[in-house]
């Protein structure tokens, strides 16, 4: 290193790459480059080149306006995310769901009218489902979007709806009586018929010990 001062030692680049992140976050649309360069100020070709490298790497994949964040962002995000809030209070508690039912359980929240799978954790049995964290489906395909959405009551089901031959049932986290996300367990149908009749008071159980860690 040189003797520079810290600005000296800086890649720009990088720099540039998270201005364009932020950009994202914010509401930018990528679907006109020549717009988008206006506005971030990054030059029409170097824009290009980051958004191929971003869709690359997962960490932003396609959509109607252009872009959005991808798996890998929400599985960063998710990581950094502490044990004070819902990805933390769910890490604690759902392992235990996915133990007790012999299902896949995973935390999910909404995402405009998309369902977004924050986390998963996997009992001892063969995976059946290709939903995985960072996955994206539109909200009223899933039972744990139908929650979040409003349009069931306490336990969402689902009988092959998404995946042919794959049960699922989700139940929504409350924090000061609003939604902020939704419990989803899931699994070959005749292992969720199964245990029909215990996952509602378990996933009860779930959301209401992850509320109580939220505060």
């Amino acid at each position: 290193m040189g003797g520079g001062g810290v600005s000296d030692q800086l890649v720009t680049p990088v720099l540039r790459a998270l201005d364009l992140l932020d950009w994202l976050a914010a509401g930018g649309n990528t679907d006109n480059l020549s717009e988008a360069s206006r506005e971030t100020g990054i030059s029409r070709a170097t824009l290009g080149r980051l958004l191929d490298t971003f869709h690359t790497a997962g960490v932003l994949a396609p959509s109607p306006a252009g872009t959005r964040f991808g798996g890998r962002m929400l599985r960063l995000a998710a990581a950094v995310i502490g044990d004070g809030d819902l990805t933390g209070a769910a890490a604690v508690t759902l392992p235990s769901v996915a133990a007790d039912l012999g299902l896949s359980t995973y935390l999910v929240i909404l995402d405009g009218e998309d369902a977004v799978y924050l986390q998963q954790h996997l009992p001892d049995a063969p995976l059946v489902s290709n939903i995985g964290v960072g996955s994206r489906v539109p909200a009223v395909q899933v039972a744990p979007g139908r929650i979040l959405l409003g349009m069931a009551e306490e336990v969402a089901w689902s009988r092959s709806g998404l995946e042919s031959g794959v049960g699922a049932a989700a139940i929504g986290i409350r924090h000061r009586g609003e939604f902020v996300g939704a419990i989803s367990v899931a699994g070959p149908q005749a292992g969720v018929d199964a245990v029909a009749d215990r996952i509602e008071p378990v996933l009860l159980v779930a959301a209401q010990d992850i509320s109580a860690r939220l505060g």
